[in-house]
């Protein structure tokens, strides 16, 4: 990768990019936002595959980079672990004061999130999007959900199963690290020492 110029790694994100694009939603309406956010995306790969090729030189050249690198990135999943951890423990509290109804799987959103009807109260039909849950994977239109809704104020909604989802919390965790990490070693030394633009 020694010989490997950003350019070239750019080029490739954007290549990339556009080919998944592509393969999985086609390609985009000739309307201005769908243009401008495919566009968008599509810079976003060739930034980060970029900044793949920074991060390795820069890795190589002072490997204790990843010191302060590894110290930013705690300190920014510290937020997102205790919001899970407070979701965790006010659980209990929150089932032993909420009505369970059956509700039903009407499809998914754009990101693969379920929407779920269910009955609010005798008269009405409430419409929500579930939070991202692995135990929803398998669920499909059609399919009956338990939805968990406070009787009181905020009158807080939860879907089966109720609580946060470790798996999908350590998994943007994850990509967040990987992401991040890429991001901070690639383009942080050159913001350092105020270079305006990467080296080719």
């Amino acid at each position: 990768m020694s010989r490997v110029s950003y350019r070239h790694g750019f080029v490739f994100g954007v290549l990339a990019t556009t080919g998944w694009l592509v393969r999985e939603m086609g390609w985009p309406p000739l309307d201005l936002f769908f243009v401008l956010l495919f566009g968008f995306v599509v810079a976003c790969g060739g930034i980060f595959m970029g900044a793949i090729v920074l991060a390795w030189r820069h890795v190589r050249r002072d490997p204790r980079l990843l010191r302060p690198t590894a110290g930013i990135l705690l300190l920014l999943s510290l937020p997102p672990l205790a919001c899970y951890q407070y979701d965790e423990q006010r659980m209990p509290s929150f089932l032993a004061s909420a009505d369970s109804v059956r509700g039903e799987v009407k499809g998914r959103n754009v990101l693969g999130y379920l929407v779920i009807t269910f009955p609010y109260d005798s008269g009405h039909i409430a419409r929500m999007v579930a939070p991202k849950k692995y135990a929803h994977e398998r669920l499909e239109a059609g399919d009956s959900i338990w939805v968990y809704r406070q009787r009181t104020p905020p009158h807080r909604v939860e879907v089966w199963p109720p609580g946060p989802d470790l798996r999908v919390t350590a998994k943007r965790l994850f990509w967040f690290w990987v992401i991040g990490g890429v991001m901070l070693v690639g383009y942080g030394p050159l913001i350092r020492k105020g270079n305006s633009a990467p080296e080719s």
